[in-house]
């Protein structure tokens, strides 16, 4: 593969994370304004260099510098010294297999920028970095566990104080507490090396936490460090924050919520001071080149005020359910109180301000107050007028639509039922009992398969298949009552039901857990009871392969099919349903592709490919979720029908890619057919008939980049084409009988 100026060859038994190029982008455009800083060489020290991707970005596109790629894996640094031969970088690049702390401490005070990427937190490794790096120099630090920063779970706020020494709180602006709460782990622990820290570039993205950080030597009287608390209340919007060792810092602190009276969380503590040095920055941008994505990144960065924490603009209205006011309405109703207002590079919807939340919520009030809703919360409103009133846009007069009367009407495949070749022997078990397979499958061979005859098998303990074997049910309703764990290769199960039943087991399961390569499903049912302790129905990870043919999966608690952990899945020809959560969940880097199913009725997206994941779809029907039909990060949609979707048909979010968009029909969705939002989100629309929809055909905003062409857009009550970003999209796609043809 190919990243920047580097060739690197990659391996399955050394980890590389290809969709982190943004991030080591980033880092070469600082390394590059630090070493046009300095006559002396720059000695860079990669900890945990993996394929060696980072050591030779560096040596190969910072000038003057000399790096140690250093791994602990003999794999890893065989592997790197193979690639830093390739790229021709021997010169620059010397390999160190160690532990990374012990290297550090090894080589004290000799290396100018020392980075750590490990997998997972880097809190392990931040004390020796802060002791031995140089003076002056800098640390580059990822957290790759960003889950536990953000304090969804119990679980999350106990890691997060056991690793940091710090309690997350679950809020809107969860990512930027999550880099405060690094950099306050950092100072504190320099505080001890008489050391201190000044924050370059710190960002969230996707799964991660990314901090640069220069490491001074400081006199002791010199070593306060700004840290803070902050209390968020449980319900809606409101936090407060209140700085640690300031006489007045605890003076104000409420016992409930001023504005919802409900109880407040304590979060911290964290660093309050600045997360970004304004001047480096400015000057790194002079060194971009190639790297544009991490220069309009940092650009972002930029434009965003130093004031703590930000609102996101949906969560502020979400208990009042009226129309949301566009965000540059909001800001410019704030602005008219002479408060200052910035976007932020962590959250499209979301805007700082040195308003306080009083103050932010005089704002609301007055928003409500149009709406009939003077008395929603106890804050007066504030004189403001708002340039859109109660229709966002009065100046813009919509039409009303005329619909699409075509019949889109999805038609499933001819059901597929694979043909079985088996050349080992059969062995049918009669008796309906647990014992009973067991007893038969520990009989068999390789390439032989069971072949179950009775109805009902109880099933008390997990039931686990040896390599190269089948299970077959002998007719339609042979069903299998508890778990299936496929953890052996080339395993096949056909004409199955398994039903995961309510239990009194606290640890949830997944009905069938496939761990293994080559597993095979076909014809198969996979269901769970309303209340059963379970996952998803089907739970593919670990690294597995699996192929899902002509099966039903139906009532998952969380999920249909959850695929994780550089999974590969292909589901064809299957029908996912009336699933508690989404379809189909795919996550941790894995590829699924679904082909000629149907994905109906799920609580939460029909498909949802997380950050890193990546999916294809071809000839599917999605219908009727309660979320977005399809909601990715790295996805393909071709001759698809998404129709019916609470939050659209396809909505694309968080730096994802519509890799290709074509030949599908979005209709009679809630929101946008298409939506493509965010910095750094781009997709690819052609060939598309998009109707019918209750808001604008396609929706592209917040910095999102696309490109729509030969899309026929018609019937939609709000705009065909709704964009922040102005292009030719009339000359090049086909807008009829929609509210208006373009809202920009």
């Amino acid at each position: 593969m190919w990243e920047g100026r580097a060739e690197i060859e990659v391996s399955p038994s050394v980890f590389l994370n290809a969709h982190q190029a943004l991030q080591r982008d980033l880092t070469v455009l600082l390394l590059r304004e630090l070493s046009a800083r300095r006559t002396q060489t720059v000695s860079i020290l990669d900890a945990m260099a993996g394929t060696g991707i980072r050591a030779i970005r560096y040596a190969m596109e910072v000038p003057n510098v000399q790096v140690v790629a250093n791994d602990l894996s003999p794999e890893a640094t065989t592997l790197t010294r193979a690639n830093v031969s390739t790229n021709g970088v021997a010169h620059l690049v010397s390999i160190s297999e160690m532990d990374a702390v012990d290297v550090m401490w090894s080589h004290r005070h000799r290396f100018n920028v020392i980075d750590l990427d490990p997998f997972g937190s880097c809190a392990t490794f931040l004390p020796s970095a802060l002791a031995t790096i140089a003076p002056g120099g800098l640390v580059c630090a990822t957290d790759t566990d960003l889950q536990t920063l953000l304090g969804k779970t119990t679980h999350s706020h106990m890691q997060s104080y056991s690793q940091y020494g710090a309690l997350p709180v679950s809020a809107a602006y969860s990512k930027e507490l999550a880099i405060r709460i690094v950099l306050g782990n950092a100072a504190t622990v320099a505080r001890q090396a008489r050391r201190s820290i000044r924050p370059i570039l710190c960002t969230a993205l996707e799964f991660f936490v990314r901090v640069h950080f220069q490491v001074l030597d400081e006199p002791h009287h010199c070593l306060e460090v700004p840290l803070a608390i902050l209390h968020q209340c449980l319900r809606c919007a409101y936090f407060a924050v209140h700085s640690i060792g300031q006489k007045d810092g605890g003076a104000d602190i409420a016992a409930t919520c001023p504005i919802c009276s409900s109880q407040l969380q304590i979060g911290g503590p964290f660093w309050s001071g600045p997360i970004h040095d304004e001047n480096i920055l400015k000057q790194a941008l002079q060194h971009a080149g190639q790297l544009g994505s991490a220069a309009k990144l940092v650009e972002s960065i930029l434009d965003e005020s130093a004031d703590l924490f930000y609102y996101s603009l949906p969560q502020l209205f979400r208990p009042f359910k009226i129309v949301v006011p566009r965000l540059s309405v909001f800001r410019n109703a704030l602005m008219s109180l002479n408060k200052t207002v910035h976007s932020t590079h962590l959250e499209a919807t979301a805007f700082k301000t040195n308003a306080t939340a009083l103050e932010v919520y005089s704002v609301v009030a007055a928003w409500l107050r149009l709406y009939g809703l003077p008395d929603a919360i106890p804050v007066p409103p504030a004189s403001v007028t708002f340039a859109m009133s109660s229709a966002l846009q009065t100046d813009i007069e919509m039409s009303p639509p005329v619909k699409c009367t075509l019949e889109h009407v999805w038609r499933p495949p001819t059901r597929l039922q694979t043909e079985q070749h088996h050349e080992g022997s059969r062995i049918h078990v009669y008796e309906a009992s647990a014992d009973a397979i067991n007893s038969a499958l520990a009989e068999t061979q390789a390439n032989d398969f069971v072949v179950l005859h009775g109805n009902k098998y109880i099933l008390p303990e997990p039931l686990r298949l040896p390599p190269n074997t089948s299970l077959h049910g002998s007719h339609s309703g042979v069903t299998l009552i508890g778990q299936v764990v496929v953890d052996a290769p080339n395993v096949s199960l056909f004409q199955l039901h398994i039903h995961f039943q309510v239990t009194d087991l606290e640890k949830r399961k997944h009905p069938l857990l496939i761990t293994a390569k080559n597993a095979h499903v076909d014809c198969c049912h996979i269901s769970c009871g309303r209340h059963a302790s379970a996952l998803a129905c089907i739970g593919i990870a670990d690294g597995a392969s699996a192929k899902l043919n002509a099966s039903e999966v139906v009532q998952g608690p969380q999920a249909g099919i959850f695929v994780g952990g550089k999974s590969q899945v292909e589901i064809h020809g299957c029908t996912i349903h009336n699933v508690s959560g989404c379809g189909v969940d795919i996550q941790g880097g894995s590829f699924c592709s679904i082909v000629d199913s149907r994905i109906a009725n799920c609580r939460k997206s029909g498909v949802f490919a997380h950050a890193f994941a990546e999916l294809e779809m071809r000839n599917c029907s999605v219908d009727a979720n309660g979320m977005a039909g399809v909601e990715g990060a790295f996805t393909t949609q071709l001759l698809n029908i998404l129709s019916r979707g609470k939050k659209g048909g396809l909505l694309v979010h968080s730096r994802g890619n519509v890799m290709e968009a074509s030949g599908n029909v979005f209709t009679r969705n809630a929101l946008a057919g298409v939506d493509v939002r965010g910095t750094g989100s781009s997709g690819k629309v052609f060939e598309n008939h998009i109707c019918n929809g209750r808001a604008s055909g396609i929706y592209i905003s917040d910095g999102a980049t696309a490109c729509i062409q030969g899309n026929i857009i018609v019937g939609n009550k709000r705009a065909g084409i709704e964009s922040t970003v102005e292009q030719d999209f009339e000359s090049c796609n086909t807008l009829d009988g929609n509210g208006v043809s373009l809202l920009m």
